[in-house]
């Protein structure tokens, strides 16, 4: 029973952790986004384009992010499950 419950303070740990790291990474999109409006605007075409490429490479990342803490609540949940269905520590 209380590796269960190690899982689950752990899982909720790292969904976290990684909450703080996908605001950081929206912060990121968003500043390349200003970024990229300001490079079109002034008509600066090839910064424009390695700035879209930037921004598509942290879309990717941050789609992964996310993806990996959808993981973790199911793990989460799935831990919780399991420790309230186990009686004195037995399965």
């Amino acid at each position: 029973m209380f590796q269960n419950n190690h899982d689950v303070r752990s899982d909720y740990r790292d969904i976290a952790g990684d909450r703080k790291k996908l605001d950081r990474m929206r912060a990121d999109v968003a500043r390349d986004q200003a970024r990229l409006n300001e490079a079109i605007r002034r008509g600066r075409t090839a910064e424009a384009a390695r700035i879209a490429a930037d921004m598509a490479r942290d879309q990717r990342a941050l789609d992964a992010q996310m993806r990996d803490i959808q993981h973790d609540r199911y793990n989460a949940s799935y831990d919780r499950r399991d420790t309230r269905n186990t009686r004195y520590g037995y399965r």
